[in-house]
């Protein structure tokens, strides 16, 4: 969920992401409540729906393995 997306973004150091990242996970915290899609379609080059999810999937994983 958004929800739990922009928490475990709020628990990293954004900038200690690389660039591809980065950008996605700044999208979602500029716009909580937008669809993967219009988060994709937000990316410079456009991402997919399913290219969006798997880097938020990345990130939740840094962000859980950051927290140990």
């Amino acid at each position: 969920s958004s929800l739990r997306q922009r928490q475990k973004l709020q628990e990293i150091n954004l900038d200690s992401l690389p660039p591809r990242l980065q950008e996605v996970a700044r999208l979602r915290l500029e716009h909580p409540y937008a669809s993967l899609r219009e988060i994709g379609d937000l990316c410079s080059p456009p991402l997919s729906k399913s290219g969006v999810y798997h880097r938020l999937r990345e990130i939740e994983k840094i962000a859980e393995e950051q927290g140990k």
